[in-house]
């Protein structure tokens, strides 16, 4: 899936913008690779239960 993502940043912010997009970036691929590696998709119960507090840990 492919996700577009249009921001406008104030002059010279765009550092900022490449640091969150490339975090959430991250992010999104942690969780992914974790749940392709299992038998079967889990729950939303389940995916917040591991998930929430690692991401917590990286600022999210």
């Amino acid at each position: 899936m492919t996700a577009r993502v249009e921001a406008v940043t104030p002059e010279g912010d765009e550092g900022l913008l490449v640091e969150l997009l490339k975090a959430y970036r991250g992010a999104v691929q942690l969780v992914v690779d974790e749940i392709w590696s299992l038998d079967r998709i889990p729950s939303n119960k389940t995916l917040h239960r591991v998930f929430y507090s690692r991401l917590r840990k990286l600022g999210f």
